[in-house]
């Protein structure tokens, strides 16, 4: 073959290629049935959601193909946001968008991350529990921490630490606990955003320090957009819940 052949060749698949990548960008697969459906996307490309944040997708017939209405007009419906939808390095999950920062990738569809090259692993979620239950356990936990204690083997020791952001794009403080045994470490970052408790939880098991690790966690942090409805109902306004050792008091 010719090098002008191959040439036409090389070109031809790249043009399959982003004709079959431009033609999939906008279906969903979901992962509890694997059925696929179309979504509703704007002009700018983004996803159409609904008042509850769920997709809008377009109605199809038995062959794939979009049904039209009396008029004329694509008939939607909406299905519900399960699992996550990766497109040009941003995930979109059911309560965000996560422009995935340089070298970490999705491990599956329930929130779950990696960076390799760094051994982190992260975790991203709602919680069904008050911000102010939150905060007020962590506090305990921190307050109450006992360095003392070797967690059952000889010569390891426990460090924790307390950090405090200001951020003007959620609705508390964001909090991080962040505490290490051995060589196994943890950066647990916590806040409130539309009235949800968003935990973060960034894992490294191995030599490293807890400025890098929190480091790594302000740019996961700045690469989230939260989407703005409530996810739990009658959570909002609970009573802050004591602690058996205080109700013993």
């Amino acid at each position: 073959m010719g090098k002008k052949s191959v040439a036409l060749l090389i070109v031809v698949i790249m043009c399959c290629t982003f004709i079959f990548t431009a033609c999939n960008k906008d279906k969903y697969v979901d992962p509890s049935t694997g059925g696929e459906f179309v979504l509703v996307t704007d002009e700018d490309g983004n996803n159409v959601l609904s008042e509850d944040g769920e997709l809008v997708v377009y109605a199809t017939d038995e062959d794939g193909q979009k049904i039209k209405d009396d008029e004329g007009n694509f008939v939607t419906e909406i299905h519900g946001f399960v699992g996550q939808i990766e497109n040009n390095g941003i995930v979109e999950d059911y309560a965000y968008y996560f422009t995935l920062p340089s070298g970490w990738k999705p491990i599956n569809d329930r929130g779950e991350f990696e960076n390799k090259s760094k051994d982190y692993k992260l975790t991203i979620s709602i919680e069904e529990e008050t911000f102010n239950d939150y905060l007020k356990k962590s506090k305990y936990v921190y307050e109450n921490f006992d360095s003392s204690i070797k967690d059952g083997a000889e010569n390891v020791s426990s460090e924790i630490y307390w950090d405090e952001y200001e951020y003007d794009n959620i609705d508390t403080k964001a909090y991080a606990l962040s505490f290490k045994t051995g060589e196994f470490s943890t950066v647990l970052m916590f806040f409130s955003s539309n009235d949800n408790l968003y935990v973060l939880r960034l894992e490294h098991d191995g030599e490293t320090d807890f400025e890098t690790l929190k480091s790594e966690m302000l740019k996961v942090f700045d690469g989230l957009q939260f989407k703005p409805y409530a996810y739990f109902e009658d959570l909002t306004d609970a009573p802050v819940k004591e602690t058996e050792t205080e109700k013993a008091k």
